[in-house]
């Protein structure tokens, strides 16, 4: 009998050593899980566009006004910045330094001649010009916007050499800092005059020559 009690005890022990060193293998409960909420994505309505908002500019500054102030003349396939506007822009510049919360407006322009997209390309670079002369003198970016037009916005015909002169330029028109600029009535070309024949033109520009 001690015998047999002691083969009980021997395989006791090794059935109680396999028990305990055994892993317990946990498998999670699929059953009570409960089902994945479906996520509804919102409906996102587009903004609409706003186009030319109505502004009320406060009153500028004494002895000034809002939008057009004046204009630079290109020659014919040309970006560069001819001397003779210098105290043109110089103007603008004192006048950007004495007001800081006054911002100006730079639109570049083309006649027809040629590719209307190289004219909108070389109105960019005309426009750009202009922008560098003004910060170059001080004038932080922040306080100058740029559009180009290209030939979409001439101020005659076209229809003579003079005509075209007068649609190769930049036009330059302020407004108060915080404000968007006046598109509608900043790139008329009212800086030049406009005369009704091609020979009255002339006249007009040997005059401002």
């Amino acid at each position: 009998m001690k015998g047999s009690h002691r083969v009980f005890w021997v395989l006791g022990f090794i059935g109680i050593s396999a028990c305990t060193t055994q892993p317990v293998q946990r498998y999670p409960n699929y059953s009570s899980a409960p089902n994945p909420v479906p996520v509804v994505q919102p409906v996102v309505t587009p903004s609409p566009a706003v186009t030319n908002p109505t502004q009320v500019y406060p009153n500028p500054p004494q002895g000034l006004r809002w939008g057009w102030q004046d204009a630079v003349l290109f020659p014919f396939n040309k970006a560069h910045l001819e001397k003779r506007f210098h105290p043109t822009l110089q103007g603008l510049v004192d006048t950007l330094q004495r007001y800081p919360d006054i911002n100006i407006l730079i639109t570049g322009h083309a006649d027809n001649t040629g590719d209307a997209a190289y004219n909108r390309r070389l109105s960019e670079r005309r426009m750009k010009t202009v922008s560098d002369f003004l910060q170059r003198k001080g004038i932080p970016s922040h306080r100058i916007v740029t559009r180009a037009f290209g030939e979409q916005r001439p101020t005659g015909s076209n229809a003579c050499p003079e005509d075209r002169q007068r649609n190769r330029r930049v036009d330059l028109a302020f407004f108060p800092a915080g404000y968007s600029p006046d598109l509608s009535n900043a790139v008329t070309g009212e800086s030049l005059p406009i005369a009704g024949t091609c020979e009255e033109q002339r006249r007009l520009f040997e005059q401002l020559r």
